[in-house]
């Protein structure tokens, strides 16, 4: 099993949700070249068809592996 906190981490971004893709790069059915290509940005165009358009099936897999959101600070310093 892989750990998040590693350097290169394996965290994605899709929708503004954060999800640790560790223990799915080894299985992604497109291949670990286009999930890693995303580790550590934003996925959410490639996600909804940018580069394949996802099955509800790989929606519903997806928020096995949320770890967090991202949110907006809205306070001006």
């Amino acid at each position: 099993m892989k750990r998040a906190c590693e350097q290169g981490s394996s965290l994605i971004v899709v929708d503004g949700i954060v999800h640790d893709v560790a223990n799915f790069i080894d299985d992604h059915p497109g291949g670990k070249a286009l999930i890693q290509a995303y580790l550590g940005k934003d996925a959410t165009w490639a996600f909804h068809g940018g580069v394949y358009g996802h099955s509800n099936g790989a929606r519903n897999l997806i928020t096995a592996f949320r770890v967090g959101k991202i949110v907006e600070d809205k306070k001006v310093q």
